[in-house]
């Protein structure tokens, strides 16, 4: 599947959300290759995974779950649509031993919440 998104634009996506850029690192790339390579924060509170593949799901959890405070949230845009059912069950087996709260919701996403 790589070359899946060629057409998307990480200048686009940086001037979609230009006001909040000293905010953002922007990190063009597979996951969980091009983590390896970036700037990361130490400290997150607030993840937002919406990859659209398991293997970068995981990948991406693999890499900043251990950054994650203790109260932060990630949201998970496709845990449970339709077509990315590989991507629930990874999540779901990620957090089989870790402390916190899952809370699968009617959109399709999901919150882990870590405890």
């Amino acid at each position: 599947m790589d070359g899946a998104y060629k057409g998307l634009s990480v200048e686009n996506t940086k001037n979609n959300l230009r006001k909040y850029t000293d905010n953002i690192v922007f990190s063009q790339g597979l996951i969980p290759k091009i983590l390896e390579k970036g700037e990361h924060q130490k400290a997150i509170n607030w993840l937002h995974i919406d990859l659209n593949s398991s293997l970068a799901t995981t990948g991406g959890l693999d890499f900043f779950y251990d950054r994650l405070v203790s109260g932060g949230v990630v949201l998970f845009e496709d845990y449970s649509w339709q077509g990315y059912e590989e991507t629930r069950l990874v999540v779901d087996n990620f957090f089989l031993n870790e402390v916190g709260t899952l809370i699968p919701l009617p959109t399709g996403q999901a919150f882990f919440i870590k405890g």
